[in-house]
């Protein structure tokens, strides 16, 4: 590919806010004569490239080796950004002139922006993750130079906080990303929650079985999905199961040697004393055939279908804080389980 291209489309990509390029947000009308020029570049290489697919450029897989070019170029100006504060100011001055005078330029909090009610969507949207000034939506900082996405939830966090008259918030903003208030739009889970949300009070006084699930859709036929399941035992407590089904489409399962890995929680909870008293993680293991039948039922406490492999095993007094963050650590990647605890009341 010709050089100048990249820098092109690079320039365009982040003048437009469109990260990580053309994977999972829409191409911006801005980059259609660069799409167009690509094409011709495509023709003309002689690659083999079916060239009509070009005209669907989202999510083709022939196109990944020009959307990891681009994306190297851009990391290295997000790098660059960290590395040279002056070009990081010159990056947003570009964008946001007059708020760039109001980052602060020196000590510990060098590059970061006070932000209050005043920056906040006229519009009220359920989840907010940008802040607007001057018909111009602009965003937080990136968390790591690689994690598109990775800020999608702290800015919704920390932005829930302005409103508050206790608090003060200052933000690193992103220097590169701007976009018309006009073409911005809040990022919807599709996924969806099935199940009593969680809180201690009706756990401790559970009889019986109560279960939740997550996951994209009503039918679940194809895995993809968190399971949660409470159980009242006969000496008062209270015992919790959680797995996570990967997706059994190929490529998106934890496999090895045939068999199908699921990440499992166990814990047991003293209602009396408001404490876990036992926590485990393990790995289920399934045959390809046990999988498929695993993921056409609920989570329950009587199916052997599996060999277990634990790793780790605590026992004795775990508080709920204490318990709450090795769950989360134990399924850093998947939000859900970290989710259905931060929902206790």
């Amino acid at each position: 590919m010709n050089p100048d291209s990249v820098d092109k489309i690079t320039s365009h990509c982040l003048a437009t806010g469109t990260e990580p390029l053309f994977g999972l947000f829409r191409l911006p009308e801005e980059l259609d004569d660069v799409k167009n020029s690509l094409v011709d570049e495509v023709k003309k290489s002689g690659d083999r490239f079916d060239v009509e697919k070009y005209a669907y450029l989202p999510n083709q897989p022939e196109l990944w080796f020009i959307i990891e070019t681009l994306k190297k170029s851009i990391e290295e100006k997000y790098v660059e950004s960290f590395l040279k504060f002056d070009q990081y100011i010159k990056n947003f001055s570009d964008n946001f002139p007059r708020l760039a005078d109001e980052v602060e330029k020196t000590g510990s909090d060098r590059g970061l922006l006070s932000v209050g009610e005043e920056f906040l969507p006229d519009k009220d949207y359920p989840f907010v993750q940008w802040l607007e000034f001057k018909e111009n939506a602009f965003f937080i900082s990136r968390s790591l130079p690689g994690a598109s996405n990775g800020t999608l939830e702290l800015s919704e966090s920390l932005l829930f906080l302005i409103k508050n008259p206790k608090i003060k918030l200052r933000i690193r903003p992103d220097c590169f990303r701007k976009q018309p208030v006009s073409d911005v739009f809040p990022h919807f889970e599709l996924a969806h929650w099935y199940g009593r949300p969680f809180n201690l009070k009706w756990v401790g006084e559970l009889r019986g079985e109560e279960s939740a699930e997550h996951g994209p859709n009503s039918s679940f036929l194809d895995g993809h999905r968190t399971q949660f399941l409470w159980s009242s035992k006969k000496d008062a407590t209270v015992q919790l199961s959680i797995e996570e089904l990967p997706h059994k489409v190929e490529g998106n399962l934890e496999q090895a040697d045939g068999g199908i890995f699921t990440r499992f929680v166990h814990a047991i909870f003293d209602p009396a004393e408001e404490i876990f008293t036992h926590l485990d993680g393990a790995m289920r293991i399934y045959g390809e055939s046990d999988y498929e039948d695993r993921i056409c039922r609920k989570l329950n406490n009587y199916d052997k279908s599996y060999h277990k492999v634990k790793i780790f095993r605590i026992d004795g007094e775990i508080d709920y804080e204490a318990f709450r963050h090795v769950v989360g650590a134990f399924y850093k990647w998947n939000r859900m389980p970290i989710e259905y605890f931060e929902r206790s009341a």
